[in-house]
């Protein structure tokens, strides 16, 4: 099923580069107007020229003073959008054991409250009963534990879960829809997994045949076609949601 999402207004956080940037590139390809974020202008500018020159809004969506100046710019300029994806994020962070609360800190801001803010602030500017949509970008982390995986990283990311099963109805009082998409292990350009790989590809090659049945890793493309779906009708009938997109890693039902 296409996801034709040809005129719709989509914001995508965090979108200067990595897989923010795919999903933006690959909304714009289903006829999207696209809107970028990200907190380097000189990045966020290319990004924006790259597409085509899309539109773009500077700021870090951790900070709420900033999240509130996105909000009035992208309302002043454009009035409303059809829909958010929150997908600041970042699994960089120290190894278990080695926690300290300023990396506590970090990891929430990042990968919790950037997603709490945006929705906050920016779910105002859905229109209410158009099909309105809100997608998160999650990790398979946040649902069980992934050996060697981020401490921080990971509770963030399962206090969003909780959130997106918490949120939901709230959201859809208002006819707007709220999921969250929980991918496994991605490669793109300039992802960690690219870095790995690069420095120990045997271990990485290891990794993959043992924990994912599919034993191969996701792509970029890969995860903003789940994402195009739930942000189009076809997907009219889905909320609260958690769509693992892992290769069959996760053994949690």
């Amino acid at each position: 099923m296409h996801a034709d999402l040809t005129s719709k207004t989509v914001f995508v956080t965090g979108s200067s580069s990595g897989l923010g940037f795919e999903i933006a590139k690959f909304f714009q390809s289903c006829g999207a107007n696209i809107l970028l974020n990200g907190r380097d202008l000189p990045k966020l500018k290319l990004a924006a020229e790259t597409l085509n020159g899309t539109d773009y809004f500077q700021g870090d969506l951790s900070i709420e003073k900033e999240c509130l100046t996105i909000f009035e710019n992208i309302r002043n300029k454009h009035g409303k959008i059809d829909h958010l994806i929150c997908n600041v994020g970042s699994g960089k962070s120290v190894a278990p054991g080695k926690e300290t609360l300023k990396e506590w800190r970090k990891a929430f801001d990042l990968n919790f409250w950037s997603a709490i803010n945006s929705v906050h602030f920016l779910s105002s500017l859905l229109e209410v009963n158009q099909n309105s949509s809100i997608t998160c970008v999650s990790s398979i982390c946040g649902i069980e534990r992934i050996e060697g995986a981020p401490i921080t990283y990971s509770v963030a990311k399962s206090a969003l879960n909780s959130f997106i099963n918490s949120y939901a109805p709230v959201l859809a009082e208002r006819g707007i829809r709220l999921n969250a998409v929980v991918p496994g292990n991605l490669m793109f350009e300039n992802s960690s997994w690219e870095k790995k790989l690069s420095e120990n590809s045997k271990d990485v090659e290891s990794m993959l045949n043992k924990e994912v049945p599919l034993k191969r890793f996701g792509s970029g493309e890969e995860v903003s076609k789940a994402i195009a779906f739930l942000a189009s009708k076809n997907a009219d009938f889905v909320t609260g949601s958690l769509w693992k997109i892992d290769g069959g890693q996760v053994k949690t039902f």
